[in-house]
């Protein structure tokens, strides 16, 4: 009698599954994430001597920019609305007010909206001091430069330097060169045509840390002013988005330009992402732009922000974590934190069930213990052990 062969098609079919999901995988499509599945949370890190009312002090919007030492990434600075510099040594669980020395009170009076370190030498830190100071100070807006940690500062761009005449003392960002120290960029909030000058606000560039500028003119295409800029793939090739005409490249520090997008930026903030596989990340009003050739072309991915655009992402070089945002009051909040693998970047899922009332203005991640750091406005300072 001839034996009959019996499947166990329970387990075929799961084979089949596995095998499929491997497959995906392969190809360079990751699996879809389960926005169920239990994952680590944030923890709110705020010092607790920084008011996140938005009344007290008036138009507070609470915690603005990040940067992280690069060699020792426990240390963090995060800069407030109108209440100065705080620095942690210790990943968040202790913090101090850094600005305590030479012209430190400045800084207390202005919106800290940009910081940058100098990676080859992280006792250097730049800072842009936004809306200058509450007491009427003239000086309090441009440049401010530590190289002792953030306790003095110096004005690298004084009122009465011919280069401050030219162009203006309303800096949005300043951002050091990731390949060259000493090197860095600077991008305007106002309008350089609207104080009287022949221009749209263009960028500054300094090759010996704010000693000597030089004035790049904006571009034909180029308006208003409202700027970020960021270093991509080399010390010459430089991104920048406007809100109003899109993003811009330069491959040959800045003697010419290209439109590589036509969506613009999220007013309030802003920061760039490099994944392991080379791929870019920003944030802009419709979405977040995705590019895989260096900056030269870019699409639109992720969730849909509605009213709310998206000001920065961040990676841990497994998953990429991205927020909506609108400059502390978020029309439509509270929202999820969203993510995807690096390897894909294209489809985004919820990260879990955390809700916040306002998303990042600047995120900053510590490669070494794993943990991401997100500056949230009026929502206060978060951090995520990613767990890796």
């Amino acid at each position: 009698m001839k034996k009959v062969r019996t499947v166990n098609y329970a387990a075929l079919l799961v084979t089949l599954i596995i095998a499929g999901a491997r497959a995906h995988t392969a190809g360079g499509q990751a699996p879809p994430l389960r926005p169920d599945a239990p994952r680590p949370r944030w923890v709110n890190i705020s010092p607790r001597w920084v008011s996140t009312n938005p009344n007290k002090p008036s138009f507070n919007f609470g915690f603005q920019a990040i940067a992280i030492d690069p060699h020792a990434p426990t240390t963090l600075y995060v800069g407030t609305c109108y209440q100065g510099l705080w620095k942690t040594k210790d990943g968040g669980r202790s913090w101090y007010r850094a600005n305590t020395g030479t012209n430190g009170d400045v800084l207390n009076g202005g919106r800290l909206w940009s910081l940058a370190i100098d990676r080859f030498s992280p006792s250097t830190l730049y800072a842009a001091n936004g809306y200058g100071s509450w007491d009427g100070r003239s000086d309090a807006q441009g440049i401010w430069k530590s190289t002792d940690g953030g306790t003095d500062w110096q004005q690298m761009l004084p009122p009465t330097s011919t280069v401050a005449q030219r162009t203006s003392l309303d800096v949005y960002e300043v951002v050091t060169d990731p390949y060259r120290s000493g090197h860095i960029l600077v991008a305007f909030h106002s309008d350089w045509a609207g104080l009287g000058h022949p221009h749209p606000s263009g960028l500054l560039e300094s090759t010996d840390g704010g000693a000597t500028w030089i004035v790049h003119q904006a571009p034909r295409g180029w308006a208003g002013g409202n700027r970020y800029v960021f270093f991509l793939n080399n010390s010459a090739t430089w991104l920048v988005g406007t809100q109003d005409a899109g993003y811009w490249r330069t491959a040959d520090s800045g003697k010419s330009w290209h439109q590589v997008s036509r969506v613009g930026r999220q007013d309030g903030g802003g920061g760039i992402y490099r994944a392991r596989n080379g791929v870019w990340y920003v944030g802009a009003l419709t979405g977040l732009l995705r590019s895989a050739d260096d900056g030269q072309t870019w699409i639109v991915v992720g969730p849909r922000p509605g009213a709310d655009g998206y000001y920065t992402v961040i990676g841990d070089g497994r998953h990429l974590y991205a927020q909506t945002a609108n400059g502390g009051f978020n029309t439509s909040g509270p929202n999820y934190y969203v993510w995807s693998p690096e390897s894909d970047g294209v489809h985004w899922a919820r990260y879990n069930d955390q809700l916040f009332r306002d998303g990042p203005m600047s995120m900053a991640y510590d490669p070494i213990n794993h943990v991401i750091y997100s500056s949230n406005w009026d929502a206060g300072l978060w951090k995520l052990q990613t767990g890796r």
